[in-house]
């Protein structure tokens, strides 16, 4: 037993390695075969044992001491060939039955093992008693069924059947045609849509192709079909029909192998004394492992379309995962999906959903954070000046729209309330002098007082540049330019035609300024 159990270990090594399906279907039909032997060597002791009626107490110790010894060694024998049937249940699918059938020739010998109660529940010969450094021995070991198989297959399976998935929408992604990007409404959606194709051949650099999923043929041409057709969803249900396969073929070999593990409720035989099994009980266990598969993989999609790929989306920016949270949406609800399906892509859609929802907070929270350290003007002198600004401007516009004429004293009245805004700047003990003298250089004021010595002036008469009164020097003592201050406050003004138009004809009327 100890030469049989140590042969295991070596067997659940070489798997965790490369070892290819023959040389598994090799030692695996080894490893059936000796612990048959070992099954049958050991009911036979174990008979003779109870047969054996010893009133020696020396001899009865002794034997009681070997038997807990067999016991013991059994025990762990059937622990590594559960870890073995754990680790090599995922190749069931990848061949022709053979190796499913061996494999299930090992559960059989596993739960006869099971059978012949070498867990003992003596405190004084307990088998289950080992060092601290190995807590998985201490497990108690219980046999293996069909919906624990089922269970181990479709965890083990659950990346690669996401990946599939993902091939499936990459698919059934549909562009649509010239003919309905030509409305205005849709160019923000096609536009979204569109291009989170991108996104999704990216995902398919680090993929296989799933072998039982057609091909895109001129038949699933993306510019000949539309994209609310039913057929979208045709390789999804293929996937999910070549799930249930699996299961079938995993049923035939049970069936041929070990019909026990059906149940001997669910099993029957005929006249030819061949195993029947209940349609209903199969039906039970396909529709529980679709069940079970599809569960882990819609715990698993959002972090296999993020994370774990070397083209995940978690590593581009946040609009990728959010153009095709929105297209996965819409793929919903225009098409007829499978209701084992429809969670996984809800699920799928929800994290996405969190996904950008975070990263747009961790985004806003850390430019706001940095943005407190920036060096800024204080409100009243940043936004103060775009207010200023705007009613300025408005001052002006009306004006100039409502073609208000004036007189020459009415154009004098305006050229002082312009002037009144500077000297309500110059008077403002709140704002600092650097402030002021940005303000009072502000184009729109000298364009303000430029709108009133135009309408000051007479008809043909030039404009000449400011004289230079002083002499002013910078730092260094050398010369400044005064620059645009020489530069007369009309030649600020746009249009200086059409604001002369709204000088006031000479009438003998009192009013300083006329509509």
């Amino acid at each position: 037993m100890d030469k049989c159990a140590r042969d295991i270990a070596m067997i659940i090594e070489d798997v965790q390695g490369s070892m290819s399906i023959p040389d598994k279907e090799v030692f695996l039909r080894q490893q059936t075969k000796q612990l048959g032997v070992l099954v049958q060597t050991y009911s036979a002791i174990w008979s003779d044992k109870e047969k054996l009626v010893i009133t020696n107490r020396v001899y009865r110790y002794k034997v009681e001491y070997l038997a807990s010894r067999v016991k013991r060694s059994l025990n762990i024998v059937a622990k590594f060939c559960r870890n073995l049937i754990f680790e090599i249940v995922v190749d069931c699918c990848k061949d022709d039955g053979k190796f499913t059938r061996l494999l299930f020739g090992l559960v059989k010998a596993y739960n006869d093992a099971l059978d012949l109660d070498c867990n003992v529940s003596s405190q004084s010969t307990s088998v289950n008693i080992y060092s601290n450094d190995c807590p998985s021995m201490l497990e108690p070991l219980k046999k293996i069924s069909v919906t624990r198989i089922l269970q181990v297959l479709a965890k083990n399976k659950a990346e690669e059947n996401c990946h599939e998935l993902i091939d499936c929408l990459l698919m059934n992604y549909q562009p649509r045609n010239e003919e309905e990007m030509k409305s205005p409404q849709s160019w923000d959606v096609e536009m979204s849509e569109n291009s989170s194709i991108e996104i999704y051949r990216a995902l398919t650099k680090h993929m296989t192709p799933p072998g039982d999923i057609a091909l895109p043929t001129e038949k699933n041409n993306p510019d000949k079909i539309d994209p609310v057709n039913s057929e979208n969803v045709e390789s999804i249900e293929t996937l999910v029909e070549n799930q249930s396969l699996h299961v079938d073929k995993l049923m035939d070999a049970i069936r041929e192998i070990y019909p026990q593990l059906f149940g001997m409720e669910n099993i029957k035989y005929d006249c030819r004394g061949e195993t029947k099994v209940k349609k209903s009980a199969l039906t039970r266990l396909s529709d529980y492992y679709q069940h079970v598969v599809w569960a882990a993989i819609s715990g698993i999609l959002d972090h296999v379309v993020l994370w774990w790929s070397p083209e995940g989306l978690a590593a581009r920016h946040s609009q990728g995962a959010h153009h095709l949270k929105d297209w996965l949406r819409r793929f919903i609800q225009t098409n007829e999906i499978s209701s084992i399906v429809r969670p996984a892509l809800l699920n799928l859609c929800d994290a996405l959903g969190c996904h950008v929802t975070a990263t747009c907070w961790d985004e806003l929270f850390r430019l706001a954070y940095i943005a407190s350290f920036e060096c800024c003007s204080k409100p009243f002198s940043s936004e103060g000046t775009d207010t200023g600004q705007m009613f300025a401007e408005l001052w002006l516009d009306y004006i100039y729209l409502h073609r208000i004429k004036f007189s020459e004293f009415g154009a004098l009245q305006l050229l002082t309330d312009f002037a009144h805004v500077s000297r309500w700047v110059t008077d403002c003990p709140i704002i600092s002098q650097g402030v002021k003298g940005h303000l009072l250089k502000n184009e729109l004021l000298r364009r303000c007082e430029g709108v009133g010595r135009l309408l000051l002036r007479h008809p043909g008469e030039a404009i000449a540049m400011q004289k230079r009164r002083y002499r002013r020097t910078n730092d260094n003592g050398s010369p400044q330019s005064l620059g645009l201050e020489r530069m007369p406050a009309e030649m600020y003004v746009p249009n200086q035609q059409q604001w002369l138009e709204l000088r006031a004809s000479k009438t003998y009327k009192l009013y300083c300024c006329t509509d």
